[in-house]
């Protein structure tokens, strides 16, 4: 049984194919069970404007119908503000959403548009909870390598509940202080 998908967010495939009848097709034919892992951690969202980032995911999502999503997501200035604008786009099924963070020193912009969308979700009945994780990369999709005798810096946990306010006093923040590598989630 397939446990897992990682997709890989690669924006030109998405904006420039036709692509919504077979990924509509593989959405409908996995169990509730799989995990699906959105892979953002392309350079191309330093430049790009949130709104296309967020329409191209909404393209990607179509027919999705599985409870749980999560994001592994690289660290950007504009992530905040894509996610503002993406989430209230969501399909309705998703429920439970994990934002599977790189450890490193983030940006905190944009932080309050992206807790108004949470609660918003969350006040129609279409959220119970957001994850948060920080992890080390020992090994890139793409498969280079990367390691480093310093400490990661996952201060972000620390922070997240302080960013989302709103959502924290919902009771719908979740943080995962153990995980410290990208793993398959159990």
């Amino acid at each position: 049984m397939l446990s897992t998908i990682l997709v890989d967010l690669n924006l030109s495939m998405v904006a420039w194919s036709n692509i919504d009848h077979g990924l509509a097709r593989l959405w409908r034919s996995l169990r509730p069970v799989t995990a699906i892992t959105i892979d953002m951690d392309d350079e191309c969202f330093w430049y790009l404007p949130p709104g296309f980032v967020a329409q191209d995911l909404d393209k990607l999502l179509r027919g999705f119908k599985l409870p749980h999503l999560e994001f592994r997501c690289s660290q950007s200035p504009a992530l905040a503000n894509i996610f503002a604008i993406f989430i209230p786009n969501l399909p309705d099924p998703v429920c439970d959403i994990s934002f599977e963070l790189d450890a490193g020193p983030w940006p905190y912009e944009g932080w309050d548009d992206w807790d108004r969308v949470l609660i918003k979700r969350y006040e129609r009945g279409l959220l119970n909870r957001v994850w948060f994780r920080c992890t080390s990369r020992m090994m890139s999709w793409d498969g280079s390598s990367s390691s480093s005798d310093r400490t990661p810096d996952r201060s972000i946990l620390d922070r997240v509940r302080k960013l989302l306010p709103q959502s924290d006093k919902a009771g719908i923040i979740e943080v995962d202080h153990s995980r410290r590598f990208l793993e398959d989630r159990k």
